[in-house]
């Protein structure tokens, strides 16, 4: 006679595949929508620069977080109308005209960085540089990876590292970016 397995002994010999992801990484091949560029940091192209929260509203935090893939839900919180070697507002793709990358009022070295409306000059005049710095225009602060940030526990996603301005230095590879254009190589 042939035993019939229980549940019980099938979960106890039984190997599971899960679907759950085995890195943080998440791969960006397929090409972003209209014209978005994900914007990354030195040395991390796991990484990208994102508007925090989950959500785009005025005065909402930028940091890096995780490269989200085409399909996810928070993937326009991480696309920027922006190209190498190009001066001006950097825009999020999803609200060209209406939400640009901001220094905020009176920024100086340690200024965090946020959202807000378009149009408020030279707070979000922005010079990429073929040399892959971010710069703010008519300033010496550079978009800058925060030195000893780590990460910030957040619904509905980690902020991995912080963003703030900080004097432009060189050789300082918290201050190189790279525009993810697509595919992802």
């Amino acid at each position: 006679m042939v035993a019939i397995p229980t549940l019980l002994s099938l979960l106890l010999t039984s190997t599971f595949i899960t679907s759950a992801p085995s890195s943080a990484t998440t791969e960006v091949q397929d090409p972003p929508p209209g014209n978005g560029r994900r914007i990354r940091p030195y040395g991390r192209p796991d990484l990208c620069v994102m508007v925090g929260n989950g959500y785009a509203a005025y005065g909402t935090a930028v940091n890096i977080a995780y490269c989200q893939s085409n399909e996810a839900t928070w993937a326009p919180l991480q696309l920027w109308n922006v190209t190498n070697d190009s001066s001006g507002p950097i825009p999020l793709q999803s609200k060209i005209g209406d939400m640009c990358l901001s220094a905020g009022d009176n920024p100086v070295s340690g200024s965090s960085l946020t959202i807000d409306h378009c149009g408020n000059g030279q707070k979000q005049t922005w010079n990429y540089s073929a040399q892959n710095k971010i710069q703010l225009d008519s300033t010496d602060l550079c978009l800058d990876v925060k030195e000893g940030s780590g990460p910030i526990n957040q619904n509905p996603y980690v902020i991995v590292k912080e963003l703030q301005v900080w004097e432009c230095t060189d050789d300082n590879n918290n201050q190189i970016f790279f525009e993810l254009p697509y595919p992802n190589t």
